[in-house]
């Protein structure tokens, strides 16, 4: 990071929380004994463990074990992503209070879409729909900071799951990048991102005559989830100054 916005990321720190623990199964009930006959044990059916796609079609009450911002809100369209992701978002920055005057509101073209084709069928596979949201922390109509987080759709709506950009001073307006890859594992899924974001900042018509760069700052994210029923679970995470490296070059 370059040393402009050392101090910046320094005071408004990582976002993130650990997830809730899951209860455990009840034990079932024991059938009464019967002197005519017994059953073998081998005659009884065991439940089949939930598939991946069943744990995405149950109910869903609330975000906080789909990703590592653990957002308690309840899933919600992508729109209003837009106006009701702030309390998450101020919940997990470490210092609140330098944001207590500003209000979080989408950045103009709200969302950013994977480059190429979807993945096929990913709700039916387990696997949820995957873009970035852009949000922008405001002081009045002023933009202060500019941050990119990762959405997870599914049937039962959208949630804001894991920082991919994290907040930075933006003088003038950014542009965002996203390429995704899913690979198959034997419990699931992983999920390979990759993203790039470049940061304007305005030039006078001095700079503009001697051709001077308007690029404030460029840094590629590049992570990587486990997901299981819909679930993500980071597992690795880098980061790089300027273009993405290309695929493969891991």
């Amino acid at each position: 990071m370059n040393a402009r916005n050392a101090a910046l990321l320094a005071v408004i720190g990582t976002l993130g929380c650990a997830k809730p623990a899951t209860s455990a199964n009840s034990n079932a009930p024991a059938s009464p004994a019967s002197s005519a006959s017994t059953v073998p044990a081998s005659s009884v059916a065991s439940p089949e463990p939930p598939s991946a796609s069943a744990s995405v079609s149950a109910p869903l009450a609330s975000c906080a074990t789909l990703g590592p911002m653990a957002c308690s809100a309840a899933p919600t369209s992508r729109t209003k992503l837009c106006n009701e992701s702030g309390p998450c978002i101020l919940q997990h920055v470490p210092q609140p209070e330098h944001f207590e005057d500003l209000t979080f509101d989408c950045a103009e073209g709200a969302f950013t879409e994977p480059a190429g084709a979807p993945s096929p069928a990913p709700v039916a596979e387990g696997r949820p729909t995957i873009s970035l949201i852009n949000m922008v922390a405001l002081s009045g109509m002023t933009i202060q900071f500019t941050a990119a987080y990762l959405v997870a759709e599914l049937p039962q709506g959208a949630c804001l799951v894991d920082v991919v950009h994290d907040w930075d001073m933006s003088p003038s307006y950014a542009e965002t990048a996203l390429e995704t890859r899913w690979e198959s594992t034997p419990s699931g899924a992983r999920l390979q991102v990759q993203s790039r974001r470049i940061i304007h900042e305005p030039l006078d018509d001095e700079e503009l005559d001697q051709g001077v760069s308007d690029v404030f700052s460029d840094y590629c994210e590049r992570l990587s989830y486990d997901v299981v029923g819909g679930k993500l679970t980071r597992v690795a995470q880098s980061s790089n100054e300027a273009a993405c490296p290309p695929r493969g070059s891991d």
